[in-house]
């Protein structure tokens, strides 16, 4: 698990994976692994966590990615909702 400070996540970003929950939809995530490498996995999305004071997704494979890690879903880019 990755330990460094959260950074809030775009809401486009975060209701997509929330969608996919519901739908139980596979996904493409483009991601920053812990040690910083760029790393690309399609997998289901079965929940949404929190823990620790950062947000996770967790996929059916077992792997947990924090949402302020991940670059892209299903190739989109996803713009900050903060507003300041």
């Amino acid at each position: 698990m990755d330990e460094s400070k959260y950074i809030s996540v775009a809401c486009g970003l975060y209701e997509s994976i929330e969608l996919a929950v519901i739908r139980k939809s596979m996904i493409r995530l483009n991601y920053k692994t812990s040690d910083g490498n760029l790393s690309e996995i399609s997998d289901q999305p079965i929940n949404l966590i929190s823990k620790n004071k950062a947000e996770f997704v967790l996929l059916k494979s077992g792997l947990e990615i924090k949402l302020d890690k991940i670059l892209t879903i299903d190739g989109i880019t996803f713009d900050s909702c903060n507003t300041k």
